[in-house]
């Protein structure tokens, strides 16, 4: 089956909207399928979300809980 994959120019969009709304600590990055939402060193960053690409449109947000 095929996987969607993001794109690189759909994690600078997610980075973007986040910088408009004030959250200019976050930045995002693409990896496989999702785009990552992280903070901190670029080593050991803190995740915060992700959105992944369920089809071609539509786009699933993953949160762990503080049960990982």
């Amino acid at each position: 089956m095929f996987k969607n994959k993001a794109e690189h120019s759909d994690a600078e969009h997610v980075e973007e909207l986040l910088h408009q709304h004030g959250a200019t600590h976050l930045r995002a990055r693409k990896y496989g399928s999702a785009v990552l939402v992280e903070s901190g060193p670029e080593v050991e960053p803190s995740k915060h979300f992700r959105v992944r690409r369920d089809t071609v449109h539509p786009w699933c947000l993953d949160m762990a809980d503080h049960h990982g």
